[in-house]
């Protein structure tokens, strides 16, 4: 009948849901209407009566099945496109492909047993070997659809039982194959195998489903893995079919995404033994120890036997899928190995259904038959009509036989995925049938079904209602009999756990298959994956973590730098720079200390600075106070004199009290450096500045006080002169109080508004912190620092111009020279200063104190302690000398 005819099924059904009481006639109508064809498809299925090739068994609700049980081989050669291509050959029967054609019947033998699920109905199948072949895929799921070997497109010749949906495939390129047919007509189809991201499109795959967690979570988990382990140069083998090069990409990209980098990419084939040989090749002169490999299990064993076979170096292998169909041949290759496995549930009763699996059991399974011809080399009755004798098959020719517990007790992943999707379609169907337990749909259901089976048109009802059911699929929810909760996401995926194995090999040729992690898609990042380390056993003589780099580890306190025309992974290890830490492996960029912290030797860790000042316990602060102390002294010897010769004439010139006072505030200017050696508390850094810029200011304002009074005192002795009045004591004591009461305000206005305080200087030094005085503001600091400095031109500008003034003592040019010498210092000292660092600026301002202050000292003082006290007659010869001559300015300041 033409597919066409489903829409008047469907309205037949709505009709029929409403008038119970016209059941019969119209069953009886809508019957006649389906059973006239067209002679068309009449005439397509006469044509073609031959029942489909595979095995098959009629039930009410039919499944259509595809998968592989032999592996295929296409002899590739060239063609002109002028005949029909050869088909594919299959050969080489799989025993862990043969589990899920087994898992298959048994669930459905399970469910047809099981009165809580589709009573009354029985489910039937029709399974097709495609042969890992897309073409054969293709003919396999057409003759499904069309019930005939020979399908007519669009024409469906089922005449026993109705079909509802598909399984398969385990390859995502065979499964993309049938999903492009089923979608056609919206059959739902549930894959047990197939990975494939692409999949999970519901605008391209709006009925498609997988019992098998997507690809893109085994993508993730191998970049975790390899950050994990640190493994960033690895190589990569793959298959040819798209859906593995695909993923050999993927792989690819999110491994250069996390930071790594693959140093090749090999794909191979089986039929072209060329691209083996280049595979190998690429291994061979690798330096990557890490090799992942994304195949097709039927042609991972040829990569990996080939791999035992021709090369000796040591690789440990990490496979992002289960591995199927391994010979024990190739075990040692897989030693130390990591497989990325999908969630193995438990089939109760499987295993020995597995291994009583027997010829005689299925008497019409010819697949069954022809693996038990390859492996025992028997018939089911015998044979010699070749005239080779084969013997019939025994009781004892079973599974059992054979060492298999590595496939079933082991290796069950792809096989419980199969035993899950066919649960998942019976309760999907169960569902659209019989609806949920507390509604009344199960009565109205059951009463319809015994209708239909009186009136003969069970075949119908199942079809309308078979529309409903990728609905149903999609909010299917269950528990398997080992406990697992299966549901479908919005993607038609199946959410599960993935499980890290480690597969070792034994000399004795045993292996075992430990669990060692998991990864949690559902998990927070960075809490997905969880792998316990020390359960894995590498197969190293160590037993410790291979390397698989491109550079060996950069160790801690070297940060990784690039090298040009290399990938990101070849690069060199450079120390970190002062100041900069790496305190782990692998750093890409060094991490800075805090200001307050330095590298150590190794530039691994942070340590805290040396706190450094200038101190009485280094030479350099001993040696300032010493000659400080030493400078006191000599100016209070200098005081000393002056006071025991007080009434000499040379003391009496010049002012008496000003020199005294002078003195006095260069004593003190000696001892006030001590202030600025030692540690730095709050109370020196508050008298610091502002003592020595007091003591300094009335310092020079006695200087510029005894040249005031040269001035005066000798412009007022001209006849008429008003300056007489301003001749004596008091005006020089006066000045010196007013200049020097401008700085005290100054400073009181810097301690009131931003007082120095300690502080530590972390950038002038890199590796030390410097305990250092703050001087909290720097404009308050520049002001009373250029008070002193006005203050000392002003006193060098009058001192020179009083110079040459015609006096007995004039002390005016010695105050020009030591003017001249303070102004030279401090000059000097400003970028002197500004170039020193840490305690040595503190240093340097001490010596500019003491160093202009030796120079008021030694060019004003020093030659008038030098008449004092090794010519005194040449004070008395010039006091004789004066009084014979007029009255001059000595004589005014004697007043």
């Amino acid at each position: 009948m033409k597919w066409n005819s489903f829409i008047l099924e469907n309205v037949s059904l709505k009709i029929f849901n409403g008038l119970y009481c016209l059941v019969p006639v119209l069953l009886v109508i809508v019957a006649l209407l389906l059973t006239l064809p067209g002679s068309a498809g009449a005439s397509a299925c006469v044509l073609e009566d031959q029942s489909p090739s595979g095995v098959q068994q009629d039930g009410d609700i039919i499944l259509g099945i595809v998968l592989s049980l032999f592996r295929s081989t296409t002899i590739v050669m060239e063609t002109k496109f002028t005949e029909k291509p050869s088909p594919p050959r299959c050969h080489n029967p799989s025993i862990s492909y043969y589990q899920h054609y087994l898992a298959a019947i048994f669930a459905i033998e399970e469910i047809n047993q099981n009165a809580n699920i589709l009573p009354n109905l029985t489910l039937g199948y029709r399974i097709y070997d495609a042969c890992t072949s897309e073409s054969r895929a293709a003919a396999n799921t057409m003759s499904i659809l069309t019930g005939r070997a020979a399908s007519v497109p669009n024409y469906s010749c089922n005449d026993k039982g109705t079909l509802a949906a598909f399984v398969g495939h385990l390859l995502s390129s065979l499964t993309h194959v049938v999903s492009d047919m089923t979608t056609i007509y919206r059959f739902p189809q549930v894959s047990y195998g197939a990975q494939d991201p692409a999949l999970g499109d519901r605008q391209q795959y709006p009925t498609f489903y997988r019992t098998i967690i997507n690809e893109k979570y085994h993508f993730v988990t191998i970049s975790q893995m390899l950050k994990l382990f640190g493994w960033t140069w690895v190589g990569i083998i793959y298959s040819e079919d798209e859906s593995h090069q695909r993923a050999a990409n993927k792989i690819s990209s999110e491994i250069t995404i996390s930071g790594g980098c693959v140093e090749f990419m090999a794909l191979y084939t089986t039929e072209n033994i060329l691209t083996l040989s280049i595979a190998i090749d690429k291994i061979r002169r690798s330096s990557a120890k890490v090799i992942i490999i994304s195949s097709n299990s039927h042609m991972l064993l040829h990569i990996v036997i080939t791999i035992k076979l021709t090369t000796t170096l040591k690789r440990h292998l990490l496979f992002p899928s289960s591995l199927e169909n391994m010979s024990s041949f190739a075990y040692s290759s897989l030693n130390g190995s990591l497989i990325i496995s999908g969630h193995q549930g438990a089939v109760p009763g499987f295993k020995e259904y597995f291994y009583t699996a027997h010829p005689t059991k299925f008497p019409n399974d010819e697949i069954t038959a022809l693996l038990w011809l390859v492996i025992f080399r028997c018939l089911k009755y015998g044979d010699n009509s070749s005239g080779i004798y084969i013997p019939a098959c025994t009781m004892n020719d079973t599974l059992s036989f054979l060492d298999m517990s590595f496939y079933v007790v082991n290796n069950l992943h792809i096989t419980y995925n199969m035993y899950v999707a066919v649960y998942a379609l019976a309760h999907a169907l169960h569902k659209v049938l019989y609806g949920e337990p507390h509604e009344k749909q199960p009565f109205e259901s059951q009463l319809q079904l015994n209708l239909c089976k009186i009136w003969m048109c069970i075949e119908i009802w199942l079809s309308a209602m078979f529309e409903q059911l990728n609905n149903h699929l999609k909010r299917v929810h269950f528990q398997t009999s080992s406990g697992d909760e299966i549901l479908f996401n919005e993607h038609g995926e199946v959410q599960g756990n993935l499980e890290i194995e480690n597969w070792i090999s034994y000399p004795n040729k045993t292996v075992a298959i430990s669990k060692v992690g998991t990864f949690n898609s559902s998990a927070p990042p960075g809490e997905q994956l969880l792998i316990n380390k020390p359960d894995i056993i590498w197969g190293t003589p160590l037993n410790d973590i291979p390397q698989s780099v491109c550079i060996g580890t950069c160790q801690p306190g070297y940060r990784k730098a690039g090298i040009k025309g290399l990938p990101a992974c070849c690069y060199e290890c450079v120390q970190c720079s002062d100041g900069e830490i790496a305190n782990v492996s692998d750093m890409d960029n060094c991490i800075r200390c805090q200001e307050d912290e330095w590298s150590n030797e190794k530039k691994n860790k942070c340590i805290k600075k040396t706190i450094d000042f200038l101190s009485y316990a280094e030479p350099l602060g001993l040696s300032l106070a010493i000659l400080a102390i030493l400078l006191s002294i000599t100016a209070s010897l200098v005081l000393g004199i002056f006071i025991k010769n007080r009434h000499s004439q040379i003391v009496k010139t010049n002012n008496r009290e000003l020199s005294y006072t002078l003195l006095l505030t260069l004593i003190l200017s000696f001892l006030c450096t001590l202030l600025f050696i030692g540690q730095p508390m709050k109370v020196t850094c508050m008298l610091r500045q502002v003592t020595f810029a007091v003591i300094f200011t009335t310092s020079i304002s006695s200087v510029l006080g005894k040249t005031v009074t040269v001035l005066i005192a000798f412009h007022a002795i001209t006849p008429g002169s008003m300056l007489k009045i301003w001749v004596g004591k008091r005006s020089p004591r006066s000045l010196v109080l007013l200049l020097s009461m401008g700085e005290v305000i100054i400073c009181i206005m810097w301690l009131l508004h931003c007082p120095p305080f300690p502080d530590y200087d972390t950038r002038s030094q890199p590796s030390v912190m410097t305990l250092q005085c703050n001087e909290g503001s720097a404009v308050a600091f520049y002001i009373a620092v250029g008070y002193i400095g006005m203050l000392a031109s002003v006193s060098f500008i009058t001192a020179y111009l009083a110079r040459s003034l015609p006096d007995i003592f004039n002390e005016a040019s010695h105050i020009t020279f030591s003017m001249l010498v303070f102004c030279c210092v401090w000059i000097a000292f400003i970028p002197t200063y500004l170039s020193s660092k840490g305690k040595y600026m503190v240093a340097v301002e001490i010596f500019a104190i003491l160093s202009s202050s030796s120079g008021l000292l030694g060019c004003i003082f020093i030659p008038k302690c030098y008449i004092i006290l090794l010519k005194p007659t040449k004070s008395i010869r010039e006091k004789a000398t004066s009084k014979k001559n007029k009255p001059t300015l000595l004589s005014y300041k004697t007043h």
